[in-house]
């Protein structure tokens, strides 16, 4: 097997837990320790393909190969919640530390390199929807504390920043919803466009009656399905949640001054 597939296929099993350290005050040191423990393997995917006479090709054998044994290794697993959830920490691994890791070591193929990957990814899983994210952008996103709406309306309703509330959706973010299949996308597109949103409202005369409806509408709701242990019931409401206030007060047709 080609060094390169192996050196890729040790990376992603390296994280035995994705999700554990996936947190403000843990991500920043356990990705750069990750980066050191695999600068070999980086060097040398950067070198293969930045010396190959035709890299989109050399690309494509890569990512063929790597995808091809992880299939193999899924096609040994029986029941089929053991695939899926070792699917979703495969997932979790290569949108938080093996993509970024890349990205990070070779600017010169490294977009192009991960966007091949996520393709044959997609081809083998169909499924999975990956999106590429650097380091930076990814832990920006734990710098600016991204419980923005939830956080909005909760002061709106003069809860403080430490109350139940927030304290149980954020454990929810961080522990079930960011190692799920698309979680850690849908986290990245909250706290993409969270900020714009909250901005939007707040210069609404009728923001305390928006904010009250989107507690009674998603909030509310989110939080009685996870103390009901439905897990997967919050995070489609989280989902949609994000999605309608998206439409509703993110379109790119809206003015600023709206």
């Amino acid at each position: 097997m080609d060094k390169n597939v192996i050196g890729l296929l040790g990376m992603l099993h390296f994280m035995k837990d994705p999700i554990k350290d996936f947190k403000k005050d843990t991500y920043e040191e356990k990705f750069h320790k990750f980066e050191e423990i695999h600068k070999e393997i980086l060097s040398s995917l950067k070198q293969t393909i930045g010396e190959s006479d035709n890299k989109e090709q050399a690309m494509c054998d890569i990512a063929e190969a790597f995808a091809a044994e992880i299939d193999k290794e899924l096609e040994l697993l029986i029941k089929k919640r053991k695939i899926e959830q070792k699917l979703a920490d495969y997932n979790m691994t290569l949108v938080t530390y093996v993509f970024p890791a890349i990205l990070d070591k070779d600017k010169e193929n490294g977009v192009s390199f991960v966007e091949k990957l996520i393709d044959v990814w997609k081809k083998h899983f169909p499924k999975t929807d990956l999106k590429p994210a650097t380091f930076e952008t990814i832990n920006a996103g734990f710098k600016q504390r991204y419980c923005y709406i939830t956080t909005a309306v909760c002061e709106s309703l003069g809860k403080p920043d430490e109350c139940y509330e927030l304290t149980l959706l954020r454990d929810y973010r961080d522990h079930y919803l960011a190692g799920q299949e698309n979680g850690a996308e849908l986290i990245r597109r909250y706290y993409d466009i969270a900020p714009t949103i909250v901005k939007r409202i707040n210069r609404k005369p009728e923001r305390e009656e928006i904010f009250k409806d989107i507690w009674t509408t998603y909030l509310k709701p989110c939080i009685e399905l996870i103390e009901a242990g439905d897990n997967e019931g919050c995070m489609v409401c989280y989902t949609n949640m994000v999605y309608d206030l998206q439409k509703k007060y993110f379109d790119i047709r809206r003015s600023d001054h709206e």
